[in-house]
């Protein structure tokens, strides 16, 4: 990931007006406000990089009322983010974006606590790039690139976010959003440098292969086919023969929902 420093970046938005400003500690010349473009080339150096810190620029602060998607989940954002105006376009990328329209149907995100919320006009939401093929709901594919302002869509209610190709007509179109920016994470403690947030942050890390246990793999033709009303039988009739079960969604987007269900009917520990 490219390296960002907040505090100078910062100081650029505040202080300049024009295309370019003069650095008093540093006596020089620099550049500002370069145009998003995908992170293969912001390695290459092909453009500076600029931070937008919403607080200090008085741009939409994530608050109250706002929504976080389930996506996100362990990252533990809290509401007040600091966006950059680069993107990493990567699955799993995570970016802030602006609901626009208004939906009956399909309506809601699933927070980090696994709880629905409804989405509204205007609502602020943080989610993940990525792609989605579902029968009964949406089809959508990966951006190429990505600048603030660009046109998404959410793709599912644990915040997936993409480029709708095709829609069950029962769930209609979905939430378009407004790109706000790719959030950013600080991993360092007391550090100013920030990485693009992105859900691999929070990933466990590699145990030892040489542990084993017993694997029920349970597996399915679509959407809705009861791949989780059959894992969560197996929970529990486990579960009651005195075993301890642990319960994983390993593929497909999944929500909190599934292994909380998977919880609820015995498991003693649940991943997705």
């Amino acid at each position: 990931f490219p390296s960002h420093d907040t505090d100078e970046q910062t100081n650029l938005f505040v202080r300049c007006s024009n295309e370019s400003y003069k650095d008093s500690k540093k006596d020089k010349t620099v550049e500002t406000l370069t145009k998003a473009r995908p992170y293969a080339q912001a390695q290459k150096g092909l453009m500076n990089q600029t931070v937008l810190t919403i607080s200090i620029l008085g741009n939409p602060r994530i608050k109250p009322g706002d929504k976080i998607g389930s996506v996100t989940r362990n990252l533990k954002l809290s509401r007040s983010l600091t966006l950059s105006d680069q993107f990493y376009i990567e699955p799993g990328s995570v970016i802030a974006c602006r609901i626009h329209g208004e939906k009956s149907t399909y309506n809601q995100l699933e927070d980090p606590h696994g709880r629905l919320v409804t989405l509204h006009q205007g609502d602020l939401v943080v989610g993940a790039l990525g792609h989605r093929n579902a029968l009964h709901g949406y089809e959508g594919i990966m951006p190429t690139q990505l600048e603030v302002g660009d046109t998404l869509h959410m793709l599912n209610m644990g915040g997936v976010m993409g480029l709708c190709q095709s829609y069950n007509p029962e769930v209609g179109a979905p939430f378009r959003l407004e790109v706000l920016g790719q959030v950013m994470q600080f991993p360092e403690f007391q550090s100013r440098k920030g990485q693009p947030a992105h859900i691999s942050m929070g990933a466990l890390p590699p145990r030892d292969p040489s542990v084993r246990c017993p694997v029920v793999y349970i597996a399915g033709t679509c959407m809705n086919a009861g791949k989780t009303a059959a894992c969560c039988a197996v929970i529990r009739n486990f579960s009651q023969r005195g075993l301890r079960i642990g319960g994983v969604k390993l593929t497909g987007v999944s929500l909190q929902r599934d292994i909380l269900s998977m919880r609820d009917y015995g498991a003693s520990e649940i991943l997705s």
